[in-house]
């Protein structure tokens, strides 16, 4: 009996140890918007190619983004007055924002000088804002479309198609995989839930406009746009941990 016991317990060690290892392993998605849009108000065709990075570890993560650093020289007039801005340069860099589940601010570091300089406090709501994954920006991905007109299973992914027909909005497409169901981001909670799948792709298909229909006078081609998150590898992991131990070092300090 005693050594069932043992055995018993030991299961448990490892089986704890198993999880303990999950919940401190970093994973990483990568969230990607590309396509086209028609912007009403210039009347002209917009590119957009967006991406950035989520890296998680336990209850934090980090918001990997990459922003341009404009190098500019003055352009001056004859008599020496600045009338104008030339760029001559552009640096890439990256800044992390660091958050915790919960929390209403974070940390910001830039890749240059976090491990010299103290992170600078940032509103989580205004980051994810500006990302363009607030609640605002992903009640798009949640609306109810009724029953799609299709259904379609690769894999282990299921992708849906829905016929809209609102405005020029024409077809929207939905996939899942539920091999992602373990990250802690979601563009829709309720079909997540719904579905036993994380919706990992979104591809809003807009139809043409012909010229004189009343809504624009030039002719509108046909487009769309997509919204993705994909699980990543990175070679920055080592990086990561460091930016993970110096959040939570500082957010200690702070409290002492």
């Amino acid at each position: 009996m005693k050594q069932y016991v043992i055995c018993f317990l030991f299961s448990i060690l490892i089986s704890c140890g198993i999880k303990n290892k999950r919940q401190n392993k970093i994973k990483i998605l990568e969230l990607t918007s590309s396509g086209e849009v028609y912007a009403m108000k210039d009347k002209a065709i917009r590119n957009i190619n967006n991406s950035f990075k989520i890296v998680f570890k336990k209850n934090l993560k980090i918001y990997v983004c990459l922003y341009i650093k404009l190098h500019l020289k003055n352009i001056l007039d004859k008599n020496g007055q600045v009338i104008n801005d030339k760029v001559v340069g552009a640096d890439t860099l990256y800044r992390f924002f660091v958050t915790r589940k919960g929390e209403k601010y974070g940390l910001k570091y830039n890749l240059e000088t976090f491990e010299t300089e103290k992170g600078t406090y940032f509103s989580v709501d205004s980051l994810l804002s500006d990302l363009l994954i607030g609640p605002a920006d992903l009640k798009h991905f949640d609306t109810d479309l009724g029953k799609p007109t299709y259904v379609q299973k690769k894999g282990k992914v299921i992708v849906e198609a829905f016929a809209v027909h609102q405005s020029n909005l024409d077809t929207i497409y939905r996939y899942y995989d539920s091999d992602l169901m373990d990250f802690d981001f979601s563009f829709s909670k309720r079909l997540d839930e719904q579905k036993k799948s994380k919706l990992f792709k979104t591809i809003f298909v807009f139809n043409s406009i012909s010229k004189g229909s009343g809504i624009s006078n030039p002719e509108i081609p046909r487009t769309e746009i997509f919204y993705e998150i994909n699980k990543v590898k990175d070679k920055n992991v080592e990086k990561y941990e460091k930016i993970f131990n110096k959040y939570e070092k500082e957010v200690l300090d702070s409290k002492l």
